[in-house]
């Protein structure tokens, strides 16, 4: 991927700008790779590490869909529930695509304008490959964290 991105030139020849995070949640460090495969590879098929991401493309992969998660989260009727859900399925996918696609089915009955907004119907689509043992990526854990780090913050607005 990152090859990719470095292959589209700007008109000055020079490649795009790009960016590309992970977030270490672990006290010992290894190399990249194996904390990759370990904690953003599910059942060895649906891969969570959506970057690099171009710059000009943010808004469409990556802003848009973190402002809903955000408006759902700021909602005084979810209390950011939604938001939580997500995070159970993301985590349920390490462990039990079947389980996984249950909740998703379940939000998509109980909240179905959130899951319209955020495109879940392609997340739900990558579990049922990875399921088959196809591969595939999903950018929904990078907008948790991303969202994770606005957690908690008090907007005086």
């Amino acid at each position: 991927m990152v090859k990719d991105d470095k292959a589209q030139k700007t008109a000055t020849g020079l490649p795009k700008s790009s960016i590309a995070f992970y977030k270490v949640q672990e006290s010992f460090i290894n190399n990249l790779a194996d904390l990759k495969s370990r904690t953003l590879l599910a059942k060895g098929h649906l891969d969570y590490f959506g970057g690099p991401y171009l710059l000009e493309q943010l808004n469409n992969k990556i802003l848009e869909p973190l402002q809903v998660i955000k408006d759902e989260a700021d909602s005084k009727i979810s209390k950011s529930k939604a938001v939580g859900k997500l995070r159970s399925i993301i985590s349920e996918t390490f462990e039990n695509l079947d389980a996984s696609l249950f909740s998703l089915e379940r939000m998509k009955e109980v909240n179905r304008k959130f899951y319209d907004e955020l495109k879940l119907n392609k997340f739900e689509e990558a579990i049922k490959k990875a399921k088959s043992g196809e591969s595939d990526k999903s950018t929904l854990f990078d907008l948790i964290t991303l969202h994770t780090f606005n957690y908690g913050k008090d907007d005086e607005n």
